[in-house]
C-alpha cells in the first residue's frame, strides 16, 4: 500500500520513498509519449490494412480529421474512449467494416 505525503510517495509498510513528485512528472511524460507512439502505430495499421485515409478513420471514431491529426502529432491527448476505439480498429480486422456508418450486413462481417 502506498500513501502520498509532502510530494513524496512512500510505502505505507516500510516508509521507503517510492518516488518524488518530480519523478512523477517524468513518468507522466513517458506515459503520454507511449500513448502517442501507440496511436501512431494504430493509425498506420488501420491505413495499411483498410487502404483508407486518416480522414476516414476520423469519421469512424466520430472526431474531426483535424482533431485526429492533433492527437497523432501529440498536440492533444485523446480521451480514453478515443484511444480504445483506435486500438480496437487497429487490432480487430472486422471492427473497421462494422463501425462504418454505411455498414448494413452483419452476415458478411
Amino acid at each position: 500500500m502506498i500513501t502520498e505525503e509532502n510530494s513524496l510517495i512512500t510505502c505505507k509498510d516500510c516508509n521507503e520513498v517510492v518516488f518524488s513528485a518530480s519523478q512523477g512528472k517524468i513518468i507522466d511524460q513517458l506515459v503520454i509519449k507511449s500513448i502517442n507512439s501507440q496511436i501512431n502505430l494504430f493509425i498506420k495499421m488501420i491505413i495499411q490494412r483498410e487502404k483508407c485515409e486518416q480522414k476516414e478513420i476520423a469519421e469512424h471514431i466520430g472526431v474531426s480529421p483535424e482533431y485526429l491529426s492533433e492527437i497523432k502529432s501529440g498536440r492533444k491527448t485523446p480521451k480514453f474512449q478515443t484511444f480504445n476505439f483506435l486500438k480496437t480498429l487497429a487490432l480487430d480486422g472486422n471492427s473497421f467494416k462494422i463501425s462504418s456508418p454505411n455498414f448494413k450486413d452483419w452476415k458478411t462481417a
